[in-house]
């Protein structure tokens, strides 16, 4: 992954950064979301309950900036 960023243009590389930036928070929100209802030990369906909403807030921050990138020429 570093070649291939370092290999891009300052551009390129926001828009492939924040694109995985964004796939990477979905994908843990997911998996946060199904730990949080459906494990079966107690502390870690609290610990991913309480993570929820910071990850949904980084997510939110990141789609802004996402969204940002993509209106620039």
């Amino acid at each position: 992954k570093y070649d291939d960023f370092e290999a891009k243009s300052e551009k390129d590389f926001n828009k492939d950064y924040i694109d995985k930036m964004v796939s990477g928070h979905k994908d843990a929100i997911q998996l946060f979301e199904k730990h949080s209802t459906d494990s079966k030990d107690e502390d870690i369906k609290t610990w991913a309950t309480a993570m929820l909403p910071e990850l949904r807030t980084h997510l939110d921050h990141a789609v802004e900036i996402q969204e940002k990138l993509s209106k620039l020429k």
